[in-house]
């Protein structure tokens, strides 16, 4: 394995330094649950691609969040955005089903 990062381009004493890190650690150790601490606050949007980049103005707004010790408390934790998929043709249209050689259409909006 340690040919193969050197083939990849990493340095010789960088990849030393890691492995005897990795070796340093208890197996036991590694194992272990660890409890997570919170959840991160998730804003879901629908996703565009004209939309500016949310991440990068919730990041660079944070600090005016944390200003107010109320909303500090309400918002320690940093802002995960996710974006859900648009409607597509299909999902516009509905599904369709066919029987007894006639097409049955569910129009869902």
């Amino acid at each position: 394995m340690k040919l193969s990062f050197l083939k990849r381009g990493y340095l010789q004493n960088e990849l030393e330094k890691q492995i005897e890190r990795a070796s340093s650690k208890q197996r036991f150790n590694l194992l272990k649950q660890t409890a997570k601490t919170k959840n991160p606050l998730t804003f879901v949007t629908t996703y565009n691609r004209t939309l500016p980049h949310l991440k990068k103005i919730l990041t660079n707004d944070w600090n005016t969040l944390q200003i107010n010790d109320t909303l500090s408390q309400t918002f320690d934790t940093e802002i995960l955005v996710s974006y859900r998929r648009n409607k597509n043709l299909k999902d516009i249209l509905g599904s369709k089903k066919i029987r007894d050689n006639k097409v049955l259409k569910r129009i869902t909006l």
